[in-house]
């Protein structure tokens, strides 16, 4: 939703590189709604802010591209059947929520989340151009003192792809879903434990590799499906795209400009707008080190709502914002 409350109380995130996906209609309601931005996370507690959908589907894409590539080149799996390479992990997380409902201090209850997780991953060459990709990421949250809040989750990153590489260009055709219910996902809900549902983003993105010009393209079809009855209104769907040009200054250094849009639909579009968003601007990728990366970009975006409201109250009609995100990536080299 593209509404903002006040900040709560809440579990403290540490992350370098953080996009969410959230709905972008406009909440007919006398709540008003706060400023449209695009998150920037970089070690330090954060309150969730509404991105541009179809650009983060595309940033997506060229992480799993990357983790793909970094697993080949380092030989990093623990099975190999025939061409067939395999991988596993597991991993266990702890956290202390001091607000796991969301409410204000007054009412805020406390709990300890335990979050059990297997990752498993596969990359299958079908030909010496083509190659088939399989990742999952299961796990379950558990409450320590609030079981009925506990739930199983398929992690982002999950998906299935197929690489398709002809001359100069690699095609790639994909199903991207997660499965979660933290309410954290969105800003404007608040006394719940659990939020969320099924993501589900399905398509193509389309890499011209020119030596010092890379050129791409891509599109997706993404579902948003909630879980519970109360969140009904928040089902939509999306169809996204997004174009990037990138330059490579040196084998370090690489500029560009990159810029996308998206149409959202909501299932019910009496309580929400559906809306068209679009977002342009610029982009570095810089190698610092052989295991240190970092990503900078910032641009302009805006929505174009479908309707027009008068019971919406304290937002400019068709809002315009800006976005701009820093992300540090470090590879262990051990």
């Amino acid at each position: 939703m593209c509404q903002q409350t006040e900040r709560r109380p809440g579990r403290l995130f540490f992350s370098v590189f953080n996009l969410i996906n959230q709905g972008c209609g406009r909440r007919r309601s006398a709540a008003a709604p706060g400023p449209l931005i695009t998150a920037f996370v970089l070690l330090c507690a954060t309150t969730r802010a509404v991105p541009q959908d179809a650009l983060r589907y595309s940033l997506t894409g060229q992480e799993m591209a990357r983790s793909r590539a970094q697993a080949l080149q380092n030989e990093d799996y623990n099975l190999k059947l025939g061409n067939a390479k395999f991988r596993a992990g597991a991993s266990l997380s702890t956290e202390f929520n001091d607000n796991v409902n969301l409410s204000d201090s007054s009412s805020a209850d406390s709990d300890v989340i335990l979050r059990p997780q297997l990752n498993t991953s596969l990359h299958w060459p079908i030909t010496a151009k083509n190659a088939l990709n399989f990742s999952l990421g299961l796990g379950y949250v558990k409450y320590v003192q609030s079981s009925q809040d506990d739930y199983l989750m398929l992690t982002p990153g999950s998906e299935l792809s197929f690489d398709i590489f002809v001359g100069d260009f690699r095609f790639t055709l994909y199903d991207r879903f997660s499965y979660s219910q933290d309410p954290l996902q969105n800003s404007a809900v608040s006394g719940v434990a659990r939020y969320g549902g099924l993501d589900n983003a399905a398509g193509v993105n389309v890499l011209w590799d020119l030596n010092k010009i890379i050129l791409s393209t891509g599109y997706a079809h993404v579902n948003f499906i909630p879980d519970q009855a109360d969140f009904d209104y928040l089902a939509r769907s999306s169809e996204n795209v997004f174009l990037r040009a990138a330059y490579l200054i040196n084998s370090t250094t690489v500029v560009g400009v990159e810029s996308s849009s998206g149409l959202t639909t909501y299932d019910n579009p009496t309580f929400l707008n559906n809306a068209l968003s679009f977002s342009v601007g610029p982009f570095t990728e810089i190698k610092v080190t052989d295991h240190l990366d970092l990503d900078a970009r910032a641009g302009f975006v805006g929505y174009n709502f479908e309707t027009e409201d008068s019971s919406v109250i304290g937002v400019a009609e068709n809002p315009r914002s800006y976005y701009f995100d820093v992300g540090l990536r470090h590879t262990l080299n051990q």
